[in-house]
């Protein structure tokens, strides 16, 4: 979203505290707040602003009119928008910017169409699918009792899910088997259907090689992340080398500033060398973990899906061949550490 780059324009940076929350500073004038975040994709009208959490909050929407944004205000928000309109308190200290109507009109950005909770159990049935068939050839002998323990959901929720990707023609299931005819197919399903991982993103920049700070930035985050989960070109660029990694993503339970490793705190994915996200959707962690020792002992892989989505975001002109490569190996070599990640026994 554009709303951290109209922060930035103010000279305020943005870090992430948790899955919930984001630390607002300035440091010319020494002024910081944590705040809950509420990040809506749709516009909202005035009958639409959300409760209050207790204590300092901020409203980030795709736009906002002066009276949304006075509303808000009256109701104890702090504001911001991707079209530039901006109310925060931070700290006692008041910012308040209203673009006029053509700045805001050039700066609006298209909302996006999903809305409502994200099914992310569904999501993690095929994820666990595609790990037993890469183990084992494609088939896969397992019953939606084993898929319900592997995913932490309801067996009706897992089968729901084999429903919907057996209507795709991606699998034919049995009483205690589930055929994957294609993984390649199975894995552009994916792709083409995940909706990303959710939650917050904080964005750094620094110069080393993006491995190197991934390195740095594990040592700074250390026991408070809880878990640290490596995606993106770096990851695939240690399970199967076919690029140089321009960028680095990782994801984490809970972060902190990453200055200590020598970053510098960026507004939006396209200036960051490293993305640090507290994703919503719990199918990023492997359920046993494949330690990258690498990187340190609290370093582990991102689940290989989310690996190959993440490299799907990338800018990088030889992304789509680091994909084709990983999936080889997914396939081959890897295979079996893909069957034996999902970490539960039939």
């Amino acid at each position: 979203m554009k709303w951290r780059e109209v922060l930035a324009d103010e000279g305020i940076a943005v870090d992430v505290v948790d899955s919930r929350r984001v630390l607002l500073s300035d440091e010319r004038v020494s002024a910081e707040v944590i705040m809950w975040l509420h990040e809506s994709t749709r516009p909202l009208t005035p009958s639409k602003v959300p409760a209050l959490p207790s204590g300092p909050a901020l409203l980030a929407v795709p736009r906002g009119t002066a009276a949304f944004v006075e509303h808000a205000r009256s109701h104890g928000w702090s504001v911001v928008s991707d079209d530039g309109m901006l109310d925060v308190d931070l700290g006692g200290r008041r910012i308040v910017r209203r673009p006029g109507a053509d700045e805001q009109s050039s700066g609006q950005r298209k909302a996006s169409g999903r809305t409502g909770s994200v099914p992310w159990a569904q999501f993690s049935v095929v994820r666990a699918i595609a790990a037993l068939a890469a183990g084992d050839g494609g088939h896969v002998r397992t019953t939606q009792q084993h898929l319900s323990r592997i995913v932490g959901a309801s067996q009706p929720t897992v089968s729901r899910a084999l429903r919907r990707i057996e209507a795709a023609g991606l699998i034919e299931t049995g009483r205690s088997s589930v055929v994957v005819g294609d993984l390649s197919l199975l894995a552009s399903w994916w792709l083409r259907n995940y909706p990303g991982p959710g939650g917050i993103t904080g964005y750094w920049y620094g110069l080393d090689a993006p491995a190197d700070q991934v390195r740095d930035a594990v040592r700074v985050l250390g026991v408070d992340a809880e878990r640290i989960a490596i995606s993106g070109e770096v990851a695939a660029d240690v399970m199967a080398p076919w690029q140089r990694p321009q960028q680095a993503k990782v994801y984490v339970r809970a972060a902190r500033p990453l200055t200590p490793a020598g970053l510098v705190a960026v507004p939006s994915a396209g200036a960051a060398t490293v993305q640090v996200t507290i994703p919503d959707d719990p199918g990023v962690w492997l359920s046993a973990a494949w330690g990258v020792p690498s990187f340190g002992d609290a370093a582990e892989f991102a689940d290989p899906l989310q690996i190959l989505y993440d490299l799907e975001q990338s800018p990088s002109p030889t992304a789509q061949e680091a994909q084709a490569r990983l999936l080889d190996q997914l396939r081959g070599p890897l295979a079996q550490r893909w069957a034996n990640s999902v970490g539960v026994a039939q």
